[in-house]
């Protein structure tokens, strides 16, 4: 009987679909091996980015109470004119952060602000200047 291009009951036939169904298998399981690894990578990166995105946030956070401070009283009345504060391991979405002002060497009117951030293990610094640009 010919089934197609294949004789069934041929000598030179046999033993092919074993073969096959062996590749077939192994196709499939390195698909599945390679799309749960990208997954996994994925997920991998996107918590990464998640935590850089936090800390950002939280840096914001704290340059924006900052520049609260600041803009209380006039530039020659600065609540850090007497000395360079900090802020250090103060708790905001659980994690830390630690602030530093000064003045800019330099540069009349403006403020060095430096922030960083304690995530977990992560651990970021952010600095800015800011200041009244006269």
């Amino acid at each position: 009987m010919v089934y197609g291009a294949f004789n069934l009951k041929s000598e030179t036939n046999r033993g092919f679909i074993l073969p096959l169904a062996i590749f077939a298998a192994l196709a499939v399981a390195s698909f599945i091996m390679t799309v749960t690894m990208m997954s996994r990578e994925s997920r991998n990166q996107m918590i990464h980015m998640n935590k850089e995105q936090n800390a950002f946030l939280i840096a914001y956070s704290a340059y924006s109470k900052v520049l609260a401070k600041i803009s209380i009283n006039p530039w020659s009345d600065r609540y850090y004119k007497k000395g360079y504060p900090t802020e250090n391991q103060i708790k905001l979405f659980g994690a830390e952060y630690d602030c530093y002002v000064t003045d800019s060497p330099g540069k009349p009117n403006q403020a060095d602000i430096y922030v960083r951030v304690k995530l977990g293990e992560l651990i970021r610094l952010y600095g800015t200047s800011t200041g009244t640009g006269s």
